[in-house]
């Protein structure tokens, strides 16, 4: 699994990347206090909602083996 990031209003950063899973964190932009985070296939053009994070990283799970990602978060 590969996985992008697409900026928005935070720059986010993958880490601890496994078979099916993976976390992303990203620095605190002044005066937000809840990011949206969204995830794609790089070949899907629709972008899937995980919710919304309190803090400044969020879970990945779910993911398909030899499948690259775009994550994002806003």
């Amino acid at each position: 699994m590969l996985l992008y990031w697409a900026e928005r209003s935070a720059t986010p950063t993958v880490s601890n990347v496994q078979a099916a899973s993976a976390s992303v964190s990203w620095t605190a932009v002044p005066g937000i206090s809840t990011y949206k985070v969204e995830l794609k296939r790089v070949v899907d053009a629709t972008w899937t909602n995980l919710g919304n994070a309190s803090g400044t990283s969020r879970s990945l799970p779910n993911l398909l083996s030899a499948t690259a990602y775009q994550v994002r978060v806003s």
